[in-house]
C-alpha cells in the first residue's frame, strides 16, 4: 500500500462584508432594510442570541405536547379544547413572529443570507404557512375555505422543526439526504423486480384468493351471492389488480406473516372458486422465490446504499481519512490520542515489609489470573442452578449425603470469601486512597458491598421491610464480576469499545426515530382515533391517544404483526363492525403504514447497523503491528507504576524498565527476553533528555514513531509531517465561526 502524499486542506474563501451599504435593492431585506439599517441589525442580534433559540426550542416542545393532548375524541365544548385552541393560536403567532424577524434580519429570497436559502428555514416556513392557513380557514368560516381545514392534520409535522435545532439529528438527516441518489437507483431496480413478480402473480392468482366471508364452506361465487353473502378477498392480500399485487408483495417482503400468504396461494383453486387447503401445491415456489429475490436481495440493496453513504461521509469527515492509506489514518488517530494523553496518578508502593509483600502479590499478573479464574468458576456455578435445585439430593464419593442446594451454597460461600479476602488484602496494602484511586477497585468494592448486604439479608429482614425481589437483584449482580475479564483480554475490550463508540450515534438515530414515531402517532390519532376496535387494533394498541399510538408503532417497527394492524385499519362497512360512535377504516392506512415501515425499519434500524459496522470495521482494520489509540492505555498504566505522583518526568535510567512493563506494540512486556529487548529499544529511542529526565509525551510519541518506522512503509519525514499537522490542529484554540444560516 503506497503512502499518499498529505496535502494541507485549502483555506476557505473569505466571507463578504455584509455591513457594507449597497445600492438599492441589493442586499436590502424585503427591499426596505439595508445592511446598516438599525431595525435589521437589531433583528439580527435578536435572532442570533442563544436565549432566543432556546426559547423557540421550548415553544416547539410545548406545541408538540399540546398536539399530543389535542385528541379528536375531546368534547368540542370542553374547557380543555378551548385552552388547546388558544394555545395553538399563541404558538402560531410566536412562530410567525420568529419567521418575520429572520426574514427582516437576513432577507426573504434574494439576499446573500436569504431566509429561504436555508433548507431548515424552508421546512419551518412551510409548517408555519400550513398553521396560518388552517387558522384562517377556521376563523373566517368561509365555505370556499372549508377544504383547507383538512390541512389541520399536517400540524403533526411541527416536531420536525426540532431537527434543524439539534445538531446530532441534523447529522443523521444530512446522511439520509446524501443517500437519496443511491436509494433512488436501488428503488428503481427494486420496483422493476417487484413489478415483474406482480404481473406474474396476477397471471397466476387473479381472482383465486376470494371466498365467502360469512360461510367459508361455500365453494363458488354463484352459491355465495345466491345465499346473500359477500364474496371478497382477504384484507391486503390479493393479485386481482396491479396495485393490490404490489401491496401484497411488499407485505411479504417485510417478513411479517409471509407464510400466511404462501398458504393462501397454495390453497388457490381458480377464479370464482373458494380456496381449499393443499399442502403439496407448487404455487409455494412463487412466494419462496419472491422472498429470496425481493426480501433477501433486492430489499437489502437499500441497506447497502445507506451503509455505503454513511461510510463515505464518515471517511470524508474523519480527519482526511478519504485521502489516506490505512497506516496513515491509524498514525493520525494515534497522534491525536497521544497529544491529548496525560500521565495518570498511580498507587505508590507502601512502606513496611509486610505491606510491600502483599502489595507485590496483589499487583502481580498471577494474582489477576487467579481472580479471573475464580470469577469464571463462580459464573459457571451460577449457570448450573435451576428451578427446585435445592430439593435435589446427591451422594458424594465418601458417602456423605447433601442436597445440591447445600453444595451450591457452600461453593458460593467459598467464592464470596475469596472476594472478601481480595478486598482485605488490597485495602491493607494499597491503603484507602490508593485502593479507591483505581476504577476496577471501585467496581469490585460495589460488588463486595452487595455481597455483604446479601449475606446480612436474613438479619435485615427481621428489622427492615426488604422486598425479596431486591435481594434477588443483588445476587444477580455477582455475575457482573465477569466484566473484569475485559481488563486482560484485548479482543473483548475492542468489542466493548465498539459498543461504547457506537452509543452516541445510535442514540442520535434512536432520538430521530422516536421523533418520527411521535409524528406518526399524532398523525394516526387524527386519522384513526375513532377506528373500531378489533382483534389487533384493540383496547391497548390503538390510536385513541398518542401513548397508545407510540406503543402500536413500536410493535409495527419491530415487524410484529404490523400487516394485521394494517388489515384492521382497512375494515369496511360490509364487516358489520362499524357502529354509531366508531368509524370504519380508510385507504389512507396503506400509505400510512407502508411509509412508516420504510422510514422506521428500512432506514433508521438499518442506519443503526451502519453505525455499529462502521465502528467495528474501523477497529478490525487496524494493523496490530502498529500502535493504535487503544494501545496508549497500557503505556499510561506502566508510566503510573513508575511515576505514581504523575510528575510527567522519569529518570533516563528507568526507560528500559518502563518499556519492559508496556505491552506490545509500544513495549516488550510478555515477549521472550523482554528486558534485553527493552534496553535495546531504549538505546535507539530518539527522545530529548534534558537534565537526564524524559517526559511522558516525548517517550510516548518516540515509541510510537519508532514502531511505525520499523513496521510500516511510511518514511519518517512523512510521519513527522503528519504529527506536526495533527498536533497543531489539536492544540490550536477553536474559534466560533459565524453562522450564516441563523
Amino acid at each position: 500500500e503506497e503512502p499518499i502524499p498529505v496535502e494541507e486542506p485549502p483555506k476557505p474563501p473569505p466571507k463578504s462584508d455584509l455591513l457594507v451599504e449597497k445600492p438599492w435593492p441589493q442586499e436590502h431585506s424585503l427591499c426596505l432594510f439595508g445592511p446598516r439599517n438599525g431595525i435589521r441589525r437589531c433583528c439580527e442580534w435578536f435572532v442570533r442570541h442563544p436565549n432566543f433559540e432556546m426559547f423557540i426550542l421550548f415553544i416547539i416542545i410545548a406545541s408538540s405536547v399540546s398536539l399530543a393532548i389535542d385528541s379528536p375524541l375531546l368534547d368540542p365544548e370542553s374547557p380543555l379544547e378551548a385552552q388547546l385552541t388558544l394555545t395553538n393560536y399563541v404558538f402560531t403567532a410566536i412562530f410567525v413572529t420568529e419567521a418575520l424577524l429572520k426574514i427582516i434580519a437576513y432577507g426573504f429570497l434574494f439576499t446573500e443570507r436569504a431566509y429561504l436559502k436555508n433548507g431548515w428555514n424552508q421546512l419551518d416556513f412551510a409548517i408555519v404557512l400550513v398553521s396560518v392557513t388552517v387558522i384562517a380557514a377556521e376563523v373566517l368560516d368561509i365555505e370556499a375555505l372549508a377544504p383547507l381545514k383538512s390541512l389541520r392534520v399536517l400540524r403533526a409535522l411541527r416536531p420536525l422543526r426540532l431537527v434543524g435545532r439539534i445538531e446530532s439529528m441534523k447529522v443523521i438527516v444530512a446522511t439520509l439526504i446524501a443517500s437519496i441518489p443511491a436509494v433512488m437507483n436501488v428503488l428503481a431496480v427494486y420496483l422493476f423486480i417487484q413489478a415483474v413478480f406482480a404481473i406474474l402473480g396476477m397471471q397466476m392468482f387473479a381472482g383465486t384468493f376470494a371466498m365467502c366471508t360469512e360461510d367459508p364452506t361455500i365453494a363458488t361465487v354463484e352459491e355465495c351471492v345466491t345465499a346473500g353473502n359477500t364474496w371478497e378477498n382477504p384484507p391486503g392480500n390479493s393479485f386481482d389488480n396491479f396495485g393490490s399485487a404490489m401491496l401484497a408483495l411488499f407485505l411479504q417482503t417485510s417478513g411479517d406473516l409471509w407464510e400466511t400468504e404462501m398458504f393462501q396461494a397454495m390453497a388457490a383453486k381458480g377464479p370464482g372458486l373458494a380456496p381449499v387447503r393443499n399442502d403439496y401445491s407448487p404455487a409455494a415456489l412463487f412466494t419462496i422465490s419472491w422472498m429470496f429475490v425481493g426480501a433477501f436481495i433486492a430489499l437489502n440493496l437499500f441497506i447497502g446504499a445507506i451503509v455505503e453513504t454513511f461510510n463515505s461521509i464518515a471517511a470524508e469527515t474523519g480527519a482526511g481519512s478519504a485521502t489516506m492509506t490505512g497506516a496513515q489514518l491509524q498514525w493520525v488517530q494515534t497522534i491525536k490520542t497521544a497529544v491529548l494523553a496525560k500521565p495518570m496518578k498511580g498507587v505508590p508502593p507502601p512502606e513496611g515489609s509486610m505491606r510491600m509483600y502483599i502489595f507485590k502479590l496483589v499487583m502481580s499478573v498471577n494474582f489477576d489470573i487467579f481472580i479471573i479464574t475464580i470469577i469464571l468458576l463462580n459464573t459457571l456455578l451460577m449457570a448450573c442452578k435451576s428451578y427446585q435445585f435445592e430439593d435435589d439430593a446427591f451422594i458424594s464419593i465418601s458417602g456423605f449425603e447433601m442436597t445440591k442446594g447445600d453444595a451450591y451454597n457452600y461453593a458460593m460461600r467459598f467464592f464470596i470469601s475469596v472476594y472478601y479476602t481480595e478486598f482485605a488484602l488490597k485495602i491493607f496494602s494499597l491503603g484507602p486512597i490508593g485502593y479507591f484511586s483505581v476504577g476496577w477497585n471501585r467496581f469490585d468494592f460495589v460488588l463486595v458491598c452487595t455481597a455483604l448486604i446479601d449475606d446480612l439479608a436474613a438479619d435485615l429482614t427481621a428489622y427492615l421491610p426488604v422486598p425479596p425481589f431486591l435481594l434477588r437483584v443483588l445476587r444477580l449482580l455477582r455475575i457482573v464480576r465477569i466484566l473484569r475479564i475485559l481488563k486482560g483480554v484485548k479482543g473483548l475490550r475492542d468489542l466493548v469499545t465498539t459498543i461504547i463508540l457506537s452509543l452516541p450515534p445510535v442514540f442520535n438515530v434512536c432520538s430521530l426515530l422516536a421523533l418520527v414515531m411521535f409524528i406518526y402517532a399524532v398523525l394516526g390519532m387524527h386519522l384513526f382515533a375513532t377506528l373500531v376496535l378489533q382483534d389487533n387494533v384493540e383496547s391497548h394498541a390503538n390510536f385513541q391517544t398518542v401513548g397508545n399510538g407510540m406503543l402500536l408503532l413500536l410493535q409495527s417497527v419491530t415487524g410484529d404483526g404490523w400487516t394485521l394492524l394494517l388489515q384492521d385499519s382497512l375494515v369496511q362497512e360490509e364487516s358489520g363492525l362499524c357502529t354509531e360512535g366508531v368509524d370504519c377504516g380508510s385507504w389512507v392506512a396503506i400509505p400510512y403504514f407502508v411509509t412508516f415501515q420504510l422510514f422506521g425499519t428500512l432506514v433508521f434500524l438499518n442506519l443503526m447497523v451502519a453505525v455499529i459496522l462502521e465502528n467495528f470495521t474501523s477497529l478490525s482494520e487496524q494493523n496490530p503491528d502498529l500502535v493504535s489509540p487503544s494501545d496508549i492505555d497500557g503505556f499510561m498504566e506502566a508510566w503510573a507504576e513508575l511515576d505514581p505522583e504523575a510528575n510527567n518526568k522519569l529518570p533516563e535510567s528507568m526507560l528500559p524498565e518502563l518499556i519492559a512493563k508496556v505491552p506490545p506494540p509500544l513495549g516488550t512486556f510478555g515477549e521472550d527476553d523482554a528486558a534485553n529487548s527493552a534496553r535495546s529499544i531504549a538505546k535507539k529511542l530518539k527522545v530529548e533528555k534534558p537534565g537526564g529526565l524524559v517526559k511522558f509525551a516525548d517517550v510516548l510519541l518516540a515509541l510510537s514513531l519508532k514502531r511505525y518506522v520499523d513496521k510500516s512503509d511510511l518514511p519518517e519525514p512523512e510521519l513527522r509531517k503528519l504529527e506536526k499537522m495533527v498536533s497543531t490542529e489539536v492544540g490550536k484554540p477553536k474559534t466560533e465561526e459565524e453562522d450564516f444560516t441563523a
